[in-house]
C-alpha cells in the first residue's frame, strides 16, 4: 500500500496516510483533467480532512494536503461520490451539505485548484519534464 505525505496549509508536514482513489473523477471530462489524474479523501486522525492528489505514472507524486470541511464536501459533491456522506467518517460533512449546499463549481477553490493542477502539469509535459504533481499553491 502506498503512503503519501500530508501537508497543512502552511505546507508544514502532519502526518502519512494510505494513498486513495476515492473520489477519482478521471473520466476524461470532469475539472478539466486528463488521462490518469486522480483524487482521494482521507479523515485524519485529529479529525480534519485531507485531499490526496497523484498521477498514474510511474514517477508521478502523490501527496496530500489538509484541507476545510466545505472543500472536503465540495470535493466529494462535485466528483458524483455524494453516498459517501453517509459513512459515519464523512458525517459531518453531510451535515454541512444539508445546511449550505455547496455553490457554484466555477467559483469554487477546488475547482481552481484541480484546474491550476492540470495547467501545471501540462506545462511541465511540454517543457519535456516529469508528469508529477507539484506543489499546489493556496488552501481553503
Amino acid at each position: 500500500m502506498t503512503k503519501v505525505p500530508v501537508y497543512d496549509e502552511s505546507g508544514k508536514y502532519v502526518t502519512t496516510v494510505a494513498y486513495n482513489e476515492d473520489l477519482d473523477i478521471w473520466d476524461g471530462d470532469r475539472f478539466c483533467f486528463g488521462a490518469g489524474l486522480h483524487l482521494g479523501i482521507t479523515k485524519l486522525p485529529d479529525g480534519r480532512y485531507a485531499l490526496i492528489y497523484g498521477e498514474e505514472y510511474p514517477d508521478g507524486e502523490k501527496k496530500a494536503e489538509v484541507v476545510s470541511d466545505r472543500m472536503a464536501m465540495t470535493a466529494i459533491i462535485y466528483s458524483g461520490h455524494e453516498d459517501m456522506l453517509d459513512e459515519p467518517r464523512y458525517a459531518r460533512l453531510g451535515i454541512l451539505f444539508e445546511n449550505e449546499g455547496v455553490g457554484d463549481p466555477c467559483s469554487d477553490a477546488l475547482y481552481e485548484k484541480l484546474r491550476q493542477l492540470r495547467c501545471d502539469i501540462d506545462k511541465r509535459r511540454s517543457a519535456g519534464g516529469s508528469p508529477a504533481v507539484g506543489q499546489m499553491q493556496g488552501t481553503v
